[in-house]
């Protein structure tokens, strides 16, 4: 649309004067009625209800708004002359249209300052700074956006407002000052509001920004932990970009934590949440986290044809300068990876010669590493064994800046959670503080008046009671010395409480930083070891005896099932901490197992297995990713430890005696008697490896869940005939439509 001309103030009168014309009548054609101001408010009224409903259609909806404007004008409705006219700016905004945006919006401030309307202030800075950005001035962006911080324009009324204006910032952030400290400051801020606000956008974001950061320091269980957190309340937000960028993250962090099942699943639900048009580059993610996923699960024989429309579209302009953003980086990498498993040797190299020029463009070491492993081992195969080790120091440089960079985020991040845990602390002992304040002022007050009273009381029967109100003075001098002395031991103790918090809660801050730290420094000489055994088992292969051999897949088996046992044992370490799992919700145990077979169907279906309830579930109150661990151990247990031809897992509910139990039966190999109770302790195992893979973990975590709420897990059976668990809970955690009352 072009922008206004001189005649744009002429076509707004004109525009007044139509709309009062349409409002006249004039029945006889010569004496014209007055205008109905009830119809011309009506009709103004409508004109900006179809505005603000308007979303694609920019100069219509900035027309409908000029036409309410004229109306609310000439009626001297001020407020809705506000938001009439703010819909014009934002119209304009999306026009492009600078003139008439600027001529609008400035008004339009000096007016929300004047009224101290926080909500207006806020939205009308964030669309200022959402304007600068548009016009490729960052710095003007940036400054309009950091205003109502830093004067502390937040408030209840302006929730909404404030939830966009945080997350832009950290958007901001990372996108363009790469400051995790100020990155972290506004994170913090979002979680400072999600403490005080039980808002759905705000829960939502502040989870998701905050997983946003653990991606960036490529800690992705730490992220998907987040995002599962998030997910109860996204149900309420009606924002289609949104659940984009919110289902995108999690597919991302599933694709990188080597689960391309539960990707599978997500992807799917991301395509039906966002369903862009052919064409649009959005609607690339989705398909090419597809191919990475089928990819994973060795289910891609070719490329489909709409991932070779997506990596055209894509790379076609990138322009000299190899700009490519994420999307495109891992588009251009899936197609490496696929041309690696092909040994479509000419296509790679010169895939993964655009694959390094945009990544070192974009700067991105994680695509880097990528790039030159892909080529490390295309090479390798190819017998080119110097050049080979070339790409491989290359990928180790590239690694080790990676790795670096995780433990610096990472340092980073536990500090400011840490500072946010702090400052919650102080704000809660001040709340404590504030209150015995007033308690000590009401008693203060009650002594104060009591004295009052025994003085007027003095007064009046001076001669009578004078030996009784001295005595009653002396009483009220003793209580007050008790009070005092009785206030001051609570205030001691408090303050020692308060002391020994602390450092409980530095010395968990510290434990857990060192157990990131551990495992990270466990895993990673671990992974190397793996892969260089793969390696030289690949190269000693020709000439290697068959003892050689053996000896090289017993340490490749040994150090991927140590690497197991090292998440297991982090993941059970992680159940001692009191909010672990996240906020309770109202659980539905039949949808539960529903989600629980789709999510290993693969494995049920690759040994014939099935899962019957043959009772109906009821609804429990517990945490949501507890519950999902609980009966997902047990469900493949049953399978695991089953040589049936078609293992069977039964499951059923019974109310006894005030419980509630729930029952996990399987036709597998059984438990002797004498092992139904160590069989929960931790590492034990029945049999070796050979038989069946597992690092004893399992039952122990069940067990712990379980007993967490006050429950008992117990083991019937026996050799060759099957297994049958008893899981008793109180029925306090049963619900039908809403929490119960004492768990909310």
């Amino acid at each position: 649309m072009s922008k206004p001309t001189i005649f744009w103030p002429y076509t707004r009168a004109i525009t007044t004067l139509l709309l009062i014309g349409n409002l006249i009548g004039a029945p006889t054609g010569i004496h014209a009625a007055s205008p109905d101001v009830d119809s011309l408010l009506r009709t103004s009224r409508t004109y900006l209800e179809q505005a603000v409903a308007m979303n694609d259609d920019f100069p219509a909806k900035r027309e409908l708004a000029s036409q309410a404007a004229a109306g609310f004008e000439l009626l001297q409705e001020d407020s809705l002359l506000l938001e009439a006219r703010y819909e014009m700016a934002r119209a304009s905004y999306y026009l492009k249209d600078s003139i008439t945006f600027v001529t609008e919006i400035q008004p339009l401030m000096e007016t929300y300052l004047a009224g101290k309307d926080t909500s207006a202030i806020v939205r009308a800075y964030n669309l200022q700074g959402a304007f600068y950005f548009s016009q490729g001035n960052v710095e003007k962006g940036t400054e309009m956006m950091e205003i109502p911080d830093q004067l502390n324009y937040y408030s209840a009324n302006s929730l909404e407002e404030n939830v966009f204006n945080l997350g832009a910032l950290v958007d901001i952030g990372l996108g363009y000052m790469m400051n995790m400290d100020t990155v972290s400051y506004y994170v913090n801020r979002l979680q400072q509001l999600a403490s005080k606000y039980e808002d759905p956008s705000v829960q939502v974001v502040s989870r998701f920004k905050l997983a946003q950061l653990f991606n960036k320091a490529l800690n992705f269980e730490a992220s998907l932990q987040l995002l599962r957190e998030a997910y109860p309340y996204l149900k309420n937000l009606d924002n289609k970009g949104f659940s984009y960028i919110y289902y995108r993250s999690l597919v991302n962090s599933f694709i990188n934590l080597g689960m391309p099942d539960s990707a599978s699943h997500y992807i799917e639900i991301l395509q039906e949440a966002v369903n862009y048009p052919p064409g649009d580059p959005r609607g690339c993610y989705a398909i090419v986290s597809k191919v990475r996923a089928d990819m994973e699960m060795n289910q891609l024989s070719y490329l489909p044809l709409e991932f070779e429309v997506c990596y055209g579209l894509l790379t076609s302009n990138l322009g000299d300068q190899k700009k490519a953003d994420i999307n495109t980086l891992s588009t251009i990498y899936a197609k490496s990876k696929f041309l690696l498993l092909k040994e479509d040797w000419r296509e790679l190299a010169q895939v993964l010669d655009l694959l390094i020029a945009c990544s070192e463009t974009a700067k991105s070491n994680q695509f880097l590493a990528y790039a030159y492993q892909i080529k490390y081992e295309s090479l390798a195969a190819q017998g080119q064994i110097k050049r080979a080790l070339d790409a491989h120091i290359a990928y180790k440089s590239y690694s080790d800046k990676i790795n670096q960079l995780i433990f610096t985020q990472s340092e980073t991040l536990i500090r400011n959670q840490y500072n946010l845990q702090l400052m919650q602390e102080e704000n809660k002992v001040l709340q404590v503080e504030n209150q015995n304040q007033k308690l000590r002022l009401t008693k203060d007050r009650s002594v104060l008046l009591l004295f009052l009273a025994g003085l007027l009381l003095l007064g009046l029967l001076v001669t009578y009671f004078f030996r009784l109100s001295y005595l009653r003075a002396q009483q009220g001098k003793e209580l007050s010395r008790l009070i005092k002395e009785r206030t001051e031991q609570l205030e001691q103790t408090n303050l020692e409480l308060t002391q020994t918090n602390s450092e409980l809660l530095e010395s968990n801050t510290e434990l857990e930083r060192f157990a990131f730290i551990a495992s990270h420094d466990l895993k990673t000489p671990l992974h190397n070891i793996i892969k260089f055994s793969g390696l030289l088992k690949h190269k000693l292969e020709p000439v290697a005896t068959d003892d050689i051999k053996d000896y090289l897949s017993f340490i490749i088996q040994g150090g991927k099932r140590m690497n197991f046992l090292i998440e297991d044992v982090l993941e059970y370490s992680k159940l001692s901490r009191p909010d672990n799992g996240g906020q309770k919700e109202v659980i539905d145990l039949n949808r539960l197992v529903d989600d629980i077979t789709r999510s290993i169907s693969e494995y049920l279906d690759s040994r014939n297995a099935s899962i019957l309830v043959t009772t109906p579930l009821p609804s429990i109150f517990w945490c949501h990713s507890k519950i999902f661990m609980l009966f997902k151990n047990l469900i493949e247990n049953g399978v695991k430890y089953n040589e049936s031809p078609e293992p069977t897992i039964s499951i059923w509910t019974s109310d006894e005696k005030g419980e509630l139990n729930l029952y996990f039966s399987d036709n597998g190999i059984g438990i002797g008697e004498e092992y139904h109770e160590k069989i929960f302790l931790m590492f034990t195992r029945l049999h070796n490896q050979t038989e069946y893979e597992g690092s004893g973990l399992g039952l122990a975590a069940c067990k712990k869940i379980v007993e967490e709420f006050g429950g008992t897990i117990q083991c019937n059976g026996q050799d060759q005939i099957g297994t049958t668990f008893r899981i008793s809970l109180p029925q306090e955690i049963l619900t039908t439509d809403e929490a119960p009352a004492n768990h909310k």
